[in-house]
């Protein structure tokens, strides 16, 4: 057993679990109000997941319509709530609330059954605020993992119970399934269970028969997800566009691997939460190094070491350390921190389970009274939301410019990627590669800024924005291409005639909220 020699304790009784699931649905509204649509600003690759979404609800093909290299998963995911709430995105900000609900739910749950209810509770608000430091705005691939991970993860310890029950193999599967349709990389929790399954099996504490029974189960549930998504584009005649943008340009996508600097990273950006799991790994590792000379070895224990060792080596395949990666990395700290506290303060989980109620309901309250501000922004946002629809969410300068300087049927296009304004403002690119000049080097490259370009001289958009920042010319430049040379940036084909075709053929109007608009010439 994990944390304690007893059995671990557990909430059973109805009062107690309904204040625990209360106090888990407060902790994420609170984590959440940084991606309140009245208040916050819609992100880069929020937007751009927005606008691929919303051409799914109008009945348009992902990959064809509108190019982003993502698995499915997210567009149908965000997809779902644009349809439940008018294609505003209050609708995305609800499927976030039940996904990380379920989350919290289901990752209290696994941990219950291994630390006891106390040490869960602890852990689960430790992972919940280091969530809070990373979330980024949110509507994220990591984001919507994480349910499947902590469900993979209660699976896994019903596994250790009853070894030979193939669909709880089966269900680890879809959740493995389902994860990888939203970002490969994110599937750690799961690859470190098969992992944990194998080591097991090499230490005689797996049979044969179990081992290979449950991967075969497992297999079945993971490839539901990718039959189901196979199926969906083969019928759409798109098969090919959804396999060269979700698996092939990913292969090629981002810089150099660094498992070292993602380390440093992530232990930057999850801050207090990172420094508790730390800890944590030192009790697992101990234990661990113990448990391998004199047998037998804890399965999540040994889980946890693989899974920590795993994450911190996906993080840094890209070599991009954006704060919202290190979403992968709170299962095994949840983990991690709930070992800690049962390590520390051992009769604690005792000390929780008889006084359940008022711990819980004093717990409550603290966070009411720590989170007022938060709260009162809420309540202010649904009184406007209730008294005016045309308010429902926040009413940004670009995409009110965009909507009063041109028609429905006109297109608009964001040099620099950001699809937001187009989702905002309900004006569709002219050409799928919305995101052409974030493309990078890959064996696709070439054939993509060809059908940009094309795109582009075809139709041109009524307005172009110029978003560039930092790492793209800025519109005004004659040279682009050894604009960026000499910073060592990536030189994206076309680029020279594409700005050829802008210089001849558009304006300069004005610059709103500090972004230059350029409109196409009479």
């Amino acid at each position: 057993m994990a944390a304690n020699q007893s059995a671990p304790t557990r909430l059973n009784q109805p009062s107690q679990r309904l204040l625990m699931l209360a106090l888990m649905a407060l902790a994420v509204l609170i984590v959440l109000n940084q991606a309140n649509p009245l208040t916050t600003r819609l992100g880069r690759d929020s937007g751009m997941y927005a606008y691929v979404a919303s051409h799914l609800v109008r009945g348009h093909t992902p990959y064809l319509s509108a190019w982003e290299h993502k698995p499915p998963g997210i567009f149908f995911i965000d997809a779902l709530g644009l349809t439940l709430a008018g294609g505003t995105r209050w609708g995305i900000w609800s499927v976030e609330l039940v996904f990380l609900l379920a989350a919290a739910v289901a990752g209290f749950r696994a941990l219950e059954q291994h630390f006891g209810a106390g040490p869960a509770l602890g852990a689960s608000l430790i992972w919940l605020a280091g969530l809070s430091l990373v979330l980024e705005g949110g509507n994220f691939t990591e984001e919507f993992s994480l349910p499947f991970s902590f469900v993979s993860l209660l699976l896994f310890g019903m596994t250790l119970r009853r070894p030979s029950s193939l669909w709880l193999y089966a269900a680890l599967g879809l959740a493995t399934g389902c994860t990888f349709m939203l970002r490969p990389n994110n599937a750690g929790v799961q690859v470190a269970i098969v992992l944990t399954e194998a080591v097991l099996l090499v230490l005689r504490q797996r049979t044969w028969r179990e081992s290979l029974n449950g991967w075969l189960a497992l297999g079945a549930g993971f490839v539901l997800p990718l039959a189901a998504a196979a199926a969906y584009f083969l019928r759409r005649d798109a098969f090919q566009a959804f396999i060269e943008a979700a698996f092939l340009f990913n292969a090629s996508y981002g810089g150099s691997v660094d498992p070292l600097g993602a380390f440093v990273s992530g232990i930057k950006h999850l801050g207090f939460a990172a420094g508790m799991a730390l800890a944590g790994m030192l009790v697992a590792f101990g234990d661990l190094r113990l448990q391998f000379r004199n047998r037998p070895v804890d399965p999540i224990l040994l889980w946890l070491g693989l899974d920590f060792i795993l994450e911190v080596v996906l993080s840094g395949l890209s070599g991009r350390n954006y704060p919202h990666y290190f979403i992968s990395w709170l299962p095994w700290m949840a983990y991690a921190c709930a070992l800690l506290i049962s390590r520390v303060a051992v009769s604690f989980d005792r000390w929780f389970k008889r006084f359940a109620v008022p711990a819980l309901l004093g717990t409550i309250v603290v966070l009411v009274l720590a989170s007022l501000d938060t709260l009162g922004a809420y309540t202010s946002a649904f009184s406007r939301v209730a008294a005016s629809k045309a308010e429902v969410q926040r009413q940004e300068l670009l995409p009110r410019y965009v909507n009063e300087h041109t028609q429905p049927g006109d297109t608009v296009y964001m040099w620099g990627g950001e699809a937001g304004v187009n989702f905002l403002a309900r004006r569709d690119a002219p050409t799928a590669h919305f995101s052409y000049a974030q493309l990078g080097p890959s064996p696709l490259t070439e054939r993509l800024s060809a059908e940009f370009y094309a795109d582009i001289v075809a139709h041109p958009p009524a307005l172009i924005l110029d978003q560039a920042g930092e790492e793209l010319p800025p519109l005004t430049t004659t040279k682009p291409e050894e604009w960026l040379a000499s910073r060592n940036l990536y030189v994206t084909p076309y680029m020279q005639e594409l700005f050829d075709f802008v210089h001849a053929n558009y304006v300069y109007r004005t610059t709103m909220a500090g972004v230059p608009v350029y409109q196409l010439g009479q």
